[in-house]
């Protein structure tokens, strides 16, 4: 019975050492609202079938005590992607227009992380832990001030020709690593998912004229 109690305080003070996850939805990542992402190989978790999935986890099976276990799929994958539209505008007229657009583009090398379901439930490890264990294993640099944004103010202007449509819209190229992850708490598999980290690692405006 004393060794029994002695191993239940010690279960409970391990639990506590490591704290849980809370309970909340991860925030939604800015890359997943791109309209569209080309990589040089490879593809974005979302994209992953279930078997795909099922079959990466099989990499993560293994005998832990409280650990963090990681696969990678597509480690460092160069890409492009094409954000959001800035302008666009029809001149039907015969004479020139002008304009003069106002934006913002991203300035550093903002890191993204993204889960295949939100990290919530005693899943063993503080979001925190696993954001920063997945981003040491993988190699990312991956830190409160590199998930944040920083943008910079642009000024452009514009001239439209006669019978001709302006589309001014965001680009730049970015790094992609995903695979899956497992966590282990007292031997047990209390999670797993797929992770994907998405550096961004340029971004500028783009012109495009065609007529209409």
């Amino acid at each position: 019975m004393k060794k029994l109690k002695y191993l239940l305080i010690l279960t409970i003070l391990s639990i506590f050492s490591f704290g849980y996850l809370e309970c909340h939805a991860e925030e939604a990542s800015d890359y997943l609202t791109y309209s569209e992402i080309m990589l040089s190989s490879g593809k974005l978790i979302k994209n992953f079938t279930k078997e795909e999935r099922e079959e990466m986890y099989k990499n993560t099976e293994g005998v832990y005590w409280m650990d963090i276990v990681l696969y990678i799929e597509n480690n460092s994958i160069d890409g492009s992607y094409i954000s959001n539209t800035l302008y666009s505008v029809d001149n039907t007229s015969q004479t020139s227009i002008e304009y003069t657009l106002e934006y913002s583009i991203e300035t550093n090398n903002k890191v993204s992380f993204q889960t295949t379901d939100s990290l919530s439930g005693n899943v063993g490890f503080s979001v925190k832990k696993v954001k920063a264990d997945l981003a040491a294993k993988a190699t990312i640099d991956y830190s409160e001030t590199t998930s944040k944004s920083v943008k910079e103010k642009r000024t452009m202007k514009l001239e439209v020709e006669p019978n001709s449509r302006l589309i001014v819209y965001l680009t730049g190229d970015i790094s992609v690593t995903n695979g899956c992850f497992s966590v282990y708490c007292w031997w047990f598999r209390s999670y797993t998912g797929c992770f994907e980290f998405v550096t961004l690692k340029s971004q500028f405006s783009k012109l495009e004229k065609r007529s209409i």
